[in-house]
């Protein structure tokens, strides 16, 4: 359930992008000297840097886990290494900062999040005072929630969890899935979800510490909203589909979640900076072009989170396009639609830097745009770069709006050729070069997409232009 509003929560600290970039060297060798010094052992796969050679003697058993944003991985890591050290415990942490952009940003899988540092420590006395120890040396050091786990205390970035500590799986439904095993020596599925962070024939150690603080604020019976379905999560935060509490129409909407930290990159915005960010977006772009309009905004347990209307049954053309080539009429009918969602954002002043395939919703025969956390004014602000792999040529690490205006020209001429194409997305981010689009489709049309993806950014065809080309077809 989700509740009124709470005060704003107050943000983390930030870098600018310039001092970032001045930082980010030093970083990443100290980061390389902690880890030489402390976790001198590679794990197979790269991933991973362990303190010791061998694995623990033991299979499963208490985990803890320390939380650091990209910025605080670092201060986390020299604030706890001796005591890690000292306690003889096995841990491994995150092999490079790149490492930790990853697990926070959620590529490693949503239970990952936030777990720069794991401590194996199967005696339960033991891990208690070691995670009080941890969380003293920790307190105010920044960090993401650890989805899988619970909290050691309110506002720490210890959290810990009963699992396995060697690769060992189950297949259910012919899907191979981590596991441990009870007391009898059955397997267990590793749901690795907080409600089953410690079994139920298990004695949580930490207990009796949750208890005695218990966390202020958290979610109640009397929340506004009610959360049903998961549509989707990264690093920032999930995103949810929901009715109002007690609206008897069943009238559902769309909620962006923005965690504390989540995805925190190196100018130290993280999810609730972009979820707040959309709001106003959307709030700015709203009549301009067809988008969920903004419903509400509110703070809840440190949290950002954003609803949206919700757009009938919709699925993203990059869905569409996987049910198989489409017909050229009807890709000439999107096609021009998705044209004219760029040129009318172009024309009012902003634009986008998120244009892709999924970020346009396909429902009844209309076409609307999605994700807005990223637009920006063209005479703004620069910002830092963001951009999907397939959709951007130059990558600048600070761009203009006028740069992400010749950027959405590009992904513009990319959507328009995978639909002609029938390409996926993922197929776009995979391939070196696009092929050739079929004869079929008309020259007009194939010379405009040639053009919006001009190597030469100023020389890309603007979608005002690409609007002209459209507007001169024939409709059937």
């Amino acid at each position: 359930m989700l509740t009124a509003r709470e005060p704003l929560p107050v943000p983390p600290g930030r870098l600018s992008l310039k001092s970032a970039r001045a930082l980010t060297a030093a970083w990443r060798s100290r980061w390389t000297l902690l880890c030489d010094t402390y976790a001198p052992h590679r794990g197979r796969d790269d991933f991973w840097r362990h303190h010791k050679s061998e694995q623990a003697p033991e299979q499963q058993g208490w985990k803890i886990h320390l939380s650091a944003t990209l910025l605080s991985a670092v201060d986390l890591f020299e604030s706890c290494a001796q005591t890690l050290v000292r306690s003889s415990c096995q841990f491994k942490v995150a092999a490079s900062l790149e490492t930790v952009q990853k697990l926070n940003g959620g590529m490693a899988g949503r239970s990952q999040t936030g777990k720069i540092i794991t401590v194996y420590c199967p005696d339960p006395a033991k891990a208690r005072a070691l995670a009080e120890e941890l969380d003293v040396l920790t307190r105010g050091i920044p960090g993401p929630e650890v989805p899988s786990d619970r909290r050691f205390r309110p506002e720490s970035n210890v959290f810990y969890r009963y699992g396995g500590y060697d690769t060992f799986e189950i297949e259910i439904d012919g899907r191979k899935v981590p596991a441990y095993r009870d007391p009898a020596g059955n397997p267990v599925r590793d749901r690795r979800t907080r409600s089953t962070a410690v079994p139920s024939w298990a004695d949580d150690p930490f207990a009796d510490n949750l208890a005695t603080h218990a966390a202020p604020g958290r979610r109640n019976k009397d929340g506004a909203y009610v959360a049903f379905k998961s549509l989707g999560w990264r690093g920032r935060g999930g995103v949810y589909l929901l009715r109002r509490r007690g609206d008897e129409t069943a009238r559902r909407y769309v909620l962006k979640e923005g965690l504390l930290h989540g995805g925190a990159g190196l100018d130290g915005r993280c999810g609730i900076d972009y979820v707040r960010a959309e709001f106003r977006n959307l709030k700015s772009l709203n009549g301009i072009v067809p988008l969920p309009a903004p419903v509400d905004f509110f703070y809840q347990d440190g949290n950002a989170y954003l609803v949206t209307e919700y757009v009938g049954d919709g699925k993203s053309v990059d869905e569409v396009l996987k049910g198989g080539e489409l017909a050229l009429q009807r890709s000439i009918a999107i096609g021009r639609q998705m044209v004219d969602i760029v040129a009318s954002l172009h024309a009012a002043g902003w634009c986008w830097r998120d244009c892709k395939m999924r970020n346009f919703l396909y429902s009844d025969g209309k076409v609307w745009a999605i994700d807005f956390e990223h637009a920006l004014r063209i005479r703004g602000r620069p910002s830092a770069f963001v951009g999907t792999p397939g959709y951007f040529l130059e990558n600048k690490e600070v761009t203009s709006g006028r740069a992400g205006e010749l950027q959405d020209r590009y992904a513009l001429g990319t959507v328009l050729h995978a639909v002609f194409a029938g390409l996926s997305e993922e197929r776009v981010a995979s391939l070196e070069s696009l092929p050739p689009l079929p004869e079929t489709v008309p020259s007009a049309l194939r010379d405009l997409i040639a053009q919006l993806r001009h190597a030469v950014p100023r020389r890309r065809a603007s979608a005002a232009v690409a609007k002209r080309v459209f507007d001169g077809l024939p409709e059937h």
